[in-house]
């Protein structure tokens, strides 16, 4: 398919999710019962897809205080499937405060979908210490089940997510960050600002310290899941480079990525694209293009590994060169960090790993609000 195709086909969905969210809202605000129980299904099936989707607040909601019983056991069996970041919290709650016998057996059942030890210590401590003997007898149950079930297969499961899927350590992913505002700074110069304005669109503006140029770099990225593991995207940006301490000419680039393919999981993906960019100045224009692939492997709740190897082509430079890229990402709920090194592959490489065994130094940071 044309890269152009692509790009309007990404619009088109932008488009189509726009317009499911105004159905959803309506089918939410309605005061018929059944309607709001099809309105979790929907959400249901867009958030196993991505589990920070922008409706689990509202999932949350329904199941604490929606007037009807029906609807908050629907959100209740939702908020298990999907595995919501803070549904074994709400969970714990109904089964400790509530006093509809049917709210505390259905959040029992959904807590016990979360693979992680926080999750089975409140089923533990329901089977040991509640008054209520079939609550306590259906806990008993689900370890015994569920303990077997887990024993037979690996799990991996991590409490935290990680803030910047968006990148495995510079090359954008076709995995998005959550709904909102984030920054990045990279070696503290370079800033990356984003608006996450769905899941499947990210406004992008690149810049610099104003120290002797000014930089504006505006950007656009589009995503779309083929399947749970199976995503592609497209970045389209320009960049404008102005020096204004010294009679030097500016530079206008154009490009971005007309392909991303990342395959996995965001604890686990493997990431294929193509960087190309056509650079404008007052003497001389040429162009450069970048095929790369990467990927990325959670080894802690708070870090994650990832590695780069690109293979730039540059106009009228026959030379081999190349760069890989490794380093370790460093996570909390809503800040991130990068120790990265960079390992230059050229002629003359020897020469600088004389001096930096490891590679050349990177750093970067960032947050999300």
């Amino acid at each position: 398919m044309e890269f152009s195709k692509v790009f309007v086909a990404l619009l088109l969905l932008s488009a189509i999710e726009s317009e499911q969210s105004k159905a959803l809202i309506e089918l939410l605000n309605s005061s018929e019962e059944g309607r709001r129980i099809e309105a979790i299904e929907s959400i249901e099936e867009i958030c196993m897809k991505n589990p920070e989707c922008a409706y689990s607040d509202t999932i949350i909601s329904m199941a604490m205080e929606d007037p009807s019983i029906n609807v908050r056991v629907r959100a209740i069996k939702c908020i298990g499937k999907v595995k919501f970041k803070h549904g074994i919290e709400v969970l714990s709650n109904i089964i400790r405060f509530s006093k509809i016998e049917k709210l505390r057996f259905e959040a029992l059942k959904a807590l016990s979908e979360y693979d992680v030890k926080e999750a089975w210590d409140i089923i533990k401590n329901v089977s040991e210490k509640e008054s209520n003997e079939v609550l306590r007898m259906k806990a008993k149950e689900l370890i015994e089940e569920k303990g077997r079930e887990m024993s037979l297969r690996p799990v991996r499961k991590y409490s935290l997510i990680d803030p910047d899927p968006s990148r495995v350590i510079y090359t954008p992913s076709a995995f998005m960050r959550k709904k909102g505002f984030s920054a990045t700074a990279f070696d503290l110069g370079y800033w990356v600002l984003d608006f996450t304005y769905s899941e499947n669109v990210s406004f992008i503006f690149h810049t610099v310290l104003p120290i002797g140029l000014f930089v504006m770099g505006p950007a656009i990225k589009l995503t779309h899941s083929l399947s749970e593991d199976a995503h592609i995207g497209f970045l389209a940006h320009t960049m404008w480079i102005v020096p204004y301490l010294e009679d030097e000419e500016s530079l206008l680039l154009i490009g971005g990525q007309p392909l991303i393919m990342t395959l996995g999981k965001k604890d686990m993906f493997l990431n294929i694209s193509v960087l190309a960019y056509y650079f404008i100045v007052e003497e001389r224009n040429f162009y450069a293009i970048d095929p790369n692939i990467g990927g990325s492997i959670r080894i802690s709740d708070r870090v994650r590994f990832g590695v780069e190897l690109h293979f730039p082509i540059y106009q009228d430079y026959e030379e081999f060169v190349g760069c890989v890229l490794y380093g370790l990402r460093i996570m909390g709920e809503s800040i991130y960090g990068d120790v990265s090194f960079a390992i230059p592959i050229f002629e003359g490489m020897s020469e600088i790993m004389r001096y930096a065994p490891l590679g050349l130094p990177l750093l970067s940071f960032g947050f999300i609000w």
